[in-house]
């Protein structure tokens, strides 16, 4: 009776919640081919100001700062689809990283609770026939996730400003481009429903662009002789943490076989999901990778000696996560795999020996 009551509720509330449109549409699919949103920008300057020294934050507080990003350098889970969303509505960078964690967050939530209560509660109820309700509920839900990845959204331009947060018409615009129809008080409950879901607990944890922009102005500011240019920098180092987000797995997969060879039993789902929660170290290997598009592989050096000096990073590790981001992008605009080891191996020394000559 317990799985009969929570079906209809979910069931009950879905019908509420969408008012036309194709509930059924493939959630893969549709992110994968967006149409356009006719909306504007919401804000056209979100860049960081990193030669602005009015407001830059005192000397004495950076190692503060750097230990809180340090220490918040842990646990994240991605969603790659909401990036297209993110793009489409123009918001800025950080938006994305915040809804990655409330989608993760929610949907653990929500999923974890209608499955207790479904599945492990005492009952009557035979195994194929709780199987048989866990089916229908999560094919219910599953309806819902354009809904729910635009109100994460919603809800993470709201943390990042007031001033330019998403408002429900704006939402209700956003997915009727989606092909869902959806009415303001049914946008309105399911921003409540997700803020119930997760305890109303924000995460305040930093996001990977904040460790990006946190490292990227440290290391600029450490190295005024270089004439870096900051903008370019910054602007490839977004673009750069993009190209590894949605090509996640392969990414990370790929930074093991560096470190352990073709030893596979290393390259396991709990390791990558180590390495994945380095946001620090990510990066890293961004920014200098970043510094290579724009000024050149010898340029890295001092760059890679300072993020070192800065987060207590190995060199070595920094090596390994810059040859994967740049195999990784390599394979992306080329279109095939970096097969060739010398070259490879020819990066990998050619690094290692600038770093020693620090």
């Amino acid at each position: 009776m317990i799985s009969k009551k929570w079906s209809e509720k979910v069931e009950t509330e879905d019908r509420n919640e969408i008012t036309q449109g194709n509930r059924c549409k493939d959630i893969f699919l549709l992110f994968g081919s967006l149409p356009s949103m006719t909306t504007e920008p919401l804000n056209l300057n979100i860049d960081p100001y990193f030669d602005v020294q009015d407001g830059q934050l005192h000397g004495d507080l950076v190692s503060d700062w750097l230990s809180v990003l340090l220490s918040e350098n842990r646990n994240r889970k991605t969603v790659q689809y909401i990036f297209t969303i993110c793009l489409r509505l123009r918001l800025p960078q950080d938006v994305k990283y915040i809804a990655l964690n409330l989608f993760n967050n929610f949907m653990c939530a929500h999923i974890e609770s209608l499955y207790a209560m479904v599945m492990l509660k005492p009952g009557k109820k035979t195994e194929p026939q709780r199987e048989r309700d866990w089916e229908k509920i999560f094919t219910t839900v599953s309806r819902q996730v354009a809904l729910r990845t635009v109100s994460c959204i919603q809800i993470a331009s709201k943390m990042r400003s007031h001033t330019f947060a998403l408002n429900v018409p704006r939402v209700r615009s956003c997915l009727q481009s989606l092909g869902y129809a959806y009415t303001d008080d049914a946008i309105r409950k399911s921003e409540i429903r997700i803020l119930m879901a997760i305890g109303f607990c924000m995460s305040s944890a930093n996001t990977p662009i904040t460790y990006v922009e946190s490292l990227l102005n440290l290391t600029y500011r450490a190295n005024p002789h270089l004439k870096m240019n900051i903008d370019s920098l910054w602007e490839y180092s977004v673009l750069i943490l993009d190209c590894v987000f949605l090509r996640m797995d392969d990414f990370y997969r790929r930074i093991l076989l560096l470190v352990h060879g073709d030893r596979t039993e290393f390259a396991t789902r709990e390791r990558i999901l180590q390495v994945e929660a380095d946001y620090a170290l990510l990066a890293c290997g961004v920014i200098c990778i970043a510094c290579t598009c724009i000024h050149g592989r010898d340029f890295i050096n001092s760059v890679m000696f300072s993020l070192q000096r800065i987060t207590g990073i190995p060199s070595e590790h920094i090596i390994h996560m810059y040859t994967g981001i740049f195999q990784t992008v390599y394979d992306h605009l080329v279109g095939h795999p970096l097969t060739d080891s010398h070259a490879s191996a020819s990066l990998l020394q050619h690094i290692r020996l600038s770093n020693n000559n620090q």
